[in-house]
């Protein structure tokens, strides 16, 4: 007698497999998105930075008063190029004294800068 013996996976194996797959997902999924909105955060932040910078030094070279509020245009002899939000919010310059800030905020994430929570 000939009997062929048919090599494969069965329907448990291949649905164990699945269900494995799944889990793996299901934890790995979530710390993608909170690594996302850190991200973010992070780069908000140093934008903030960068347009605080721009402004300070652009009141120094003017000779302006700390209530002075300058604008994108007086600023972007000091930046390569406006920084652009990643949450697509928009920056608010502020006067010399202020921070700068974003419409968008990040009350989720809390990140502080010169103890100040944006």
């Amino acid at each position: 007698m000939n009997k062929k013996r048919i090599s494969g996976f069965t329907l448990v194996e291949i649905m164990v497999v699945i269900g494995i797959i799944g889990l793996i997902l299901s934890m790995a999924i979530p710390n993608f998105i909170n690594a996302r909105k850190k991200a973010r955060a992070k780069v908000c932040v140093n934008n903030l930075h960068q347009i605080h910078g721009a402004k300070q030094q652009w009141a120094l070279d003017t000779d302006a008063a700390e209530s002075a509020t300058p604008n994108s245009t007086n600023l972007s002899s000091y930046l390569e190029e406006w920084p652009s939000c990643p949450a697509s919010g928009n920056y608010g310059i502020n006067a010399v004294n202020a921070i700068p800030t974003c419409s968008i905020g990040t009350a989720t994430t809390a990140v502080t800068w010169d103890d100040h929570v944006f």
